[in-house]
């Protein structure tokens, strides 16, 4: 059974007895199905390239450590570090083996990988109020509390660090939203939190 999360290595493009495009793949998951090989569908509905391959305007960074420019577009030479959240301005895009790279508006390079950044402007809630007290733990996972008495209490004002997902190494599981506070992370639970400014 394949999931959302799955990642593929494209081996060759074949045409079914219908005229239908199929890929020809390895798995590159780092799962138990990596390195498994066989036909899945060209439908942009179910799969898409993992790197993006047209120019927006904007991007915004995904990636929970954030993102490094750098000089060169095989991503050599760092030259600043973006943080989740942050918009960047881009002026191109260029290939570079079997991936994509985004240019700067100041002409340096960041990754296109579609988990890691996004087309566009997207909001990241910056400071919220908890509408119920939540539990504070270690892990994105929420199985270890920080300690037995890690709870913050309704109505507290909290700062967003970050955004999150659990699960997030395990392809076979639906990621679900989390805040990392200071302290610890809670859950990203609308019922909980109510959202106060947004960045």
């Amino acid at each position: 059974m394949l999931h959302l999360k799955c990642k593929f290595k494209v081996l060759k493009i074949e045409k079914n007895s219908n005229g239908r495009v199929r890929f020809f793949v390895k798995d590159v998951t780092h799962t138990k199905t990596d390195g498994q090989t066989g036909y899945v569908t060209a439908n942009t509905q179910y799969v898409l390239p993992a790197y993006y391959q047209s120019v927006p305007q904007q991007i915004t960074v995904l990636a929970p450590a954030g993102v490094n420019a750098y000089q060169a577009k095989n991503l050599s030479g760092k030259v600043k570090h973006y943080r989740q959240g942050e918009v960047l301005q881009v002026k191109g895009i260029v290939d570079y083996q079997k991936t994509t790279r985004f240019e700067l508006s100041d002409g340096s390079y960041v990754t296109a990988n579609r988990n890691l950044v996004k087309f566009g402007k997207q909001p990241f809630a910056e400071t919220i109020r908890l509408k119920q007290k939540v539990k504070v733990y270690r892990d994105a996972n929420l199985t270890k509390l920080t300690s037995k008495k890690a709870v913050i209490k309704k109505g507290t004002k909290l700062t967003i660090q970050r955004l999150v997902y659990s699960n997030a190494d395990d392809v076979s599981k639906k990621g679900t939203k989390r805040y990392l506070v200071n302290g610890g992370y809670i859950t990203g639970n609308r019922y909980f939190r109510q959202v106060l400014t947004m960045k």
